[in-house]
């Protein structure tokens, strides 16, 4: 069992620590919580082959806003370098070879300069023209970084209905990003989450998870800038 206020670092030592053979299909930064990370769905290395991470939990506790514990049924070409899946997650973010695991059970963040991360889901090839477009215009800023997320394969299997997370067949992830939209949760606010919860969850989901949220929380007492809305905010 994994709580919610752990971390993907800790979980993952936790894992490395009983076996040397299995692993976890999740994110690569080890301070996020895996509360929320799991509930968004949680991409990583591994998701072409074994899918989400949501996609790989057999069971949940889940407490509502009234503290009632509630129990959910079981849901629904370069050079190559050899080594464990805990070996590649300490790679992946940026650990040098020999980084003791140990290192992942840290909360604090390894990169402590602000950064900010803009995204966008491409299903159409992306022309040499358009590329080369790209590239000049990251040779203008000081510091980039341009990255692909491969969707598909294993958790493509499962329907963009079946979980919240419907970007399944998509090549990329759109990450939590303000500057969609926010949300004052007032007298509009179903109309406020649209704007970005039809961009994470599609329209079916978002209209679904709105549905959910007013029944566990009716008085929308979990809430963010981007938190989906109740039918009575």
């Amino acid at each position: 069992m994994v709580q919610a206020g752990a971390t993907l670092g800790e979980f993952y030592y936790r894992i490395a620590e009983k076996s040397n053979m299995h692993g976890f299909p999740s994110g690569i930064c080890p301070t996020v919580g895996v509360g929320r990370h799991f509930s968004d769905g949680g991409y990583g290395t591994m998701m072409r082959k074994y899918g989400l991470s949501v996609d790989n939990i057999v069971d949940a506790q889940l407490i509502n806003v009234n503290g009632k514990l509630l129990n959910r049924k079981r849901l629904q070409e370069s050079d190559c370098i050899e080594m464990s899946w805990i070996e590649s997650v300490m790679y992946y973010w940026g650990f040098p070879t020999g980084t003791p695991t140990t290192t992942l059970l840290s909360c604090i963040a390894q990169r402590l300069s602000p950064f900010k991360i803009k995204s966008d889901y491409v299903q159409n090839p992306i022309s040499k023209q358009d590329f080369e477009f790209i590239f000049e215009r990251m040779k203008k800023l000081e510091n980039q970084m341009l990255a692909f997320n491969p969707y598909g394969g294993k958790m493509n299997e499962i329907s963009e209905f079946a979980k919240p997370f419907p970007h399944r067949a998509e090549a990329f992830l759109n990450y939590r990003d303000l500057d969609i939209g926010i949300n004052s949760h007032g007298r509009n606010a179903y109309v406020e989450g649209m704007v970005y919860g039809h961009k994470y969850f599609k329209e079916t989901n978002y209209k679904r998870l709105v549905r959910v949220k007013t029944r566990v929380d009716p008085d929308n007492f979990f809430r963010n800038e981007q938190s989906i809305p109740t039918l009575s905010s």
